[in-house]
């Protein structure tokens, strides 16, 4: 067997240098030509006579490239990067080694007209031809997104490309909507748009190019000719009736865009009560968490069904307002956004909570009818220069929320429960970045957050044994973090060190007022402050196919209490590493090891009761206390956009240790969960995999995807250490293409498994899955009829299967070029009631839900030519 295997290495040698003698090396690097810095992550590609691509290559941290052709005889070489003029010259006219000056350009590459190919690959840049994946009854770009291999796009518009979450979404080069690019992927018609482009391991601070690395996407859409420098027009009205709940509907939307050379804009507004939640289409994809954070301690929430859209049971009234400008003035952008969300839910439903104890279950039966209203008004102010030379940035961004929510109970203790749940939050965000020379790289940034979240649940009960109660909560921090960074790189070398200061101010106070059958305390007066001293080194080595990244935060944090816990110091630091290898500009491996040692959530630091909602009470930890924790994941990714093959996968798993254990003790019908002094550890497996391929002969599309979680955590329930363990598993597909000229048909399909054991008893285990059917048959150019089925099948944990099946059609007749009237109706066999169980910790919850209605509507949409 070792004979064979150095046998083959051989000749993998002798060929390789066989190749190599045959071949010419091409090498050099590509530079800015006003510093002669080099620019890392360009494309150098090599065509023939005829334009067809020989090699191609990606430039490293300090710009330089290598690649082998053959005879250069009629070859040219051409590099791109986003930020520069494109550059073309003649291979055989250039005296080696190559250096190649890149001249400062807008951030707007020239339009891309693609003729033939759906998606063309130059180097870590692949478009996609968006008329290549339209179908008749698309009408957003976010519809032709859905269909493209390698992306995903979910019904609030977020994006991912190989299982990761892009890192920017720009409009002809420009990110007027920063993270809230819902509105979009939802809005722009994908009339409007020629190509979309996606940037692999886009980095968008141009001073970090060739200094920090990036393994995240960007997308860029390429307008049409004739939508730039105009107004862009679109949008429906739509009216109907709906038979659950018996009410009139409507649906209607106005979308208005213009993109030119120094100015941008997107304005929307959307009104609906037909299930679709658009509240979900102004958040922000891309925003990290606060790090106030401030959390609700009331959790009353609507229940919603797994695997269902919202426009089967989503009982709704949404509206959305949203206004986007950018203004490009020299090397400044000053960007304002401004959004108002409106959303009111209205669920009626059955359900059973069974809790598994030691000495038998127990159950909680409650029949359920609520309301839910939220609004939100956020507005932001951003002004930017992304140079190459240096990076300022300041945004000063408010979030306003009032949520409330009611609702009226039967069954175990009846009851009713009001909720109100505001909250308030300004942050200012300073970034300013400055290179000297090649090689140095200063930097500051200032984070200054202030967050009020008062908060009340109100319960009355019907039960002459209980007693009503109020609770209020009064939560208000503010935290500061101000640090710097100096970088220096040295050829492959990037070494960083950050530093810093961050402190938190927060008080906490709550009471409950009214006589309950509990002993503990109920009232509350916590302050949480710490002030910390932070140091991050960071070290990148970067050669050839691979990127090695190596970390260790670390910081020294004083933290102040109350007088019960005092005050006192601790030192963390949670190291990691990192190797990303790249053999090919199409095929990347990553794998990254992980350590940690992290303090307890100050959120539940709290030794008096606090209530959730009606039966559910919470007691935090009287002390402070650490954890500990490593991980482990691996990603692999594969595209080959010339043949339309994509594919992606991630395993990962943890585990966590802490001194402390959560429990659950019942008193009566109320639950209450604390935290008590006991070493316990946790384990997570997460495994995804995601596998698509174009089938051209149809103009579609086929893929696989995969996942499996598992989880192992011991808990106390009534004192009893109990072993939990949950497992899923869902995998499915998607098929979709045009049979002939004038019918299409499409599927997707979903199963999952879950399963939950507790200590040495067997796993109990649910099946569910889902079918959908779609199909549109264009008999002439003006008429278009869609079909739609989805099946259900679910098992609920009386063992009982279910079997629902949906039935939907829509006619769509083209009045003229600007307008099409469509009818439509959805539930036509009038399903009103859907049944499910889902597992939780130690628990199942076996649930009765009221659905939408039959429901028929008719809409005219007006389009922009």
């Amino acid at each position: 067997m070792f004979k064979q295997i150095l046998f083959t290495l051989l000749l993998l040698v002798v060929s390789q240098l066989h190749v190599s003698a045959q071949s010419r090396g091409v090498s050099g690097r590509v530079v800015e030509k006003s510093s002669g810095t080099g620019i890392a992550m360009a494309n150098v590609i090599v065509k023939d006579q005829s334009e067809k691509i020989i090699t191609f290559a990606t430039t490293d941290s300090i710009g330089a490239f290598a690649l082998s052709v053959g005879d250069a005889s009629g070859m040219t070489v051409s590099v791109s990067v986003l930020g520069y003029k494109n550059y073309s010259a003649p291979l055989t006219h250039t005296a080696q080694p190559l250096v190649i000056a890149l001249e400062d350009g807008a951030l707007q590459l020239k339009e891309v007209t693609i003729h033939g190919s759906k998606i063309r690959e130059q180097g870590d840049t692949l478009t996609y031809n968006v008329a290549s994946f339209a179908q008749k009854q698309d009408r957003t770009i976010g519809d032709v997104l859905k269909r493209m291999p390698g992306v995903a796009v979910d019904k609030s518009g977020k994006i991912q490309y190989q299982g990761q979450d892009i890192n920017r979404f720009y409009i002809e080069g420009s990110d007027l909507l920063g993270g809230k690019y819902g509105v979009a992927t939802n809005g722009i018609s994908y009339n409007d748009v020629g190509s979309v482009e996606v940037m692999e391991k886009h980095q968008p601070l141009r001073v970090l190019s060739g200094v920090s690395f990036s393994d995240r996407a960007a997308i860029n859409l390429r307008l049409k000719s004739k939508s730039k420098g105009t107004w862009l027009t679109n949008g429906h009205l739509g009216g109907g009736y709906s038979t659950q709940p018996e009410e009139g509907l409507w649906n209607a939307e106005v979308f208005l865009m213009k993109a030119q050379k120094g100015y941008q804009s997107i304005t929307t507004l959307k009104s609906n009560n037909t299930g679709e939640s658009i509240i979900g289409q102004a958040q922000d994809f891309l925003a990290d968490s606060r790090l106030a954070g401030i959390k609700s301690y009331i959790r009353l929430e609507l229940p919603s069904i797994p695997t269902f859209g919202s426009r089967r049971s989503l009982l709704n009234r949404s509206h959305l307002v949203s206004t986007n400008h950018l203004w490009k003035k020299g090397v400044y952008e000053f960007k304002a956004n401004a959004d108002y969300c409106y959303n009111r839910e209205e669920s009626t439903s059955s359900s059973v909570t069974q809790y598994y104890l030691h000495d038998g279950n127990k159950n909680i039966t409650e029949d359920n009818t609520g309301k839910k209203h939220d609004n939100k008004l956020t507005g932001a102010l951003t002004i930017e220069a992304n140079q190459t030379r240096y990076y300022l940035s300041n945004t000063l961004r408010t979030e306003l929320s009032w949520s409330d929510i009611s609702t009226a109970m039967t069954g175990t203790l009846p009851n009713h429960q009001d909720g109100r749940l505001p909250d308030h939050y300004v942050v200012n965000q300073l970034q300013l970045i400055k290179r000297f020379g090649k090689n140095l790289l200063v930097s500051f940034f200032s984070l200054n957050e202030w967050e009020n979240s008062p908060q009340s649940l109100t319960v009355t009960v019907a039960d002459e044994s209980a007693k009503d109660f109020h609770q209020h909560i009064g939560d208000h921090a503010f935290h500061s973090r101000e640090y710097a960074e100096y970088s220096f790189l040295f050829h492959h070398l990037n070494i960083s060190l950050e530093g810093g200061v961050e402190a938190n101010f927060r008080h906490m106070g709550s009471e409950v007022h009214g006589l309950m059958n509990l002993e503990d305390s109920v009232f509350n007066d916590v302050t949480t402050n710490y002030l910390s001293m932070q140091l991050s080194p960071k070290i990148e080595y970067a050669i050839g196919q691979f990127v090695i990244t190596a970390r260790d935060p670390m910081s020294l944090t004083r933290y102040f209490f109350n007088q019960r816990i005092g005050n006192q110091s601790e030192w963390l630091h949670a190291p990691s590493l990192k190797i990303r290898w790249q053999p090919t500009g199409r095929l990347s491996f990553s794998v990254r090891a992980s350590t940690n040692k992290s303090p307890i959530d100050l959120h539940d630091i709290h030794d008096g009761l606090m209530a959730s909602n009606y039966r559910s009470w919470y007691r935090g930890s009287d002390c402070f206390y650490t954890s500990s924790g490593k991980g482990l994941d691996g990603n692999v990714a594969y595209r080959n956009g010339a043949q339309g093959w994509f594919g992606n996968a991630f395993v990962s798993k943890s585990w966590t240790n802490s001194p402390y254990q959560q429990a659950q003790d019942f008193r009566g019908n109320d639950i209450i969960y604390s935290w008590e002094s006991n070493n316990t550890s946790a384990q997570n497996v997460t495994a995804l995999a995601n596998i698509s391929k174009t089938l051209d002969f149809i103009r579609g599309v086929i893929g696989f995807t995969g996942a499996y979680r598992h989880s192992r955590i011991t808990m106390l329930s009534d004192g009893v250490p109990t072993l939990t363990r949950q497992t899923t598993y869902r995998y499915g597909g998607r098929l979709n293409g045009n049979v002939s000229r004038w019918l299409f048909l499409s599927y997707e399909g979903m199963l999952s498994i879950s399963k939950l054991g507790m200590n040495n008893v067997s796993q109990r285990a649910l099946h569910n899955a889902l079918h959908q059917f779609g199909m549109t048959v264009t008999p002439i150019s003006k008429l278009s009829i869609e079909g739609g089925m989805d099946y259900y099948h679910n098992q609920e944990l009386s063992g009982n299967k279910q079997n629902f099946c949906f039935l939907d059609a829509k006619f769509t007749w083209a009045l003229s070029k600007v307008a099409d009237i469509e009818f439509s109706a959805t539930n036509l066999l009038n399903k009103k009631t859907y049944s499910y169980t889902t597992y939780g910790d130690l628990a199942s919850f076996s649930s009765t839900r009221y659905l939408r209605g039959r429901e028929v509507m008719v809409t005219i949409y007006l389009k922009h030519t």
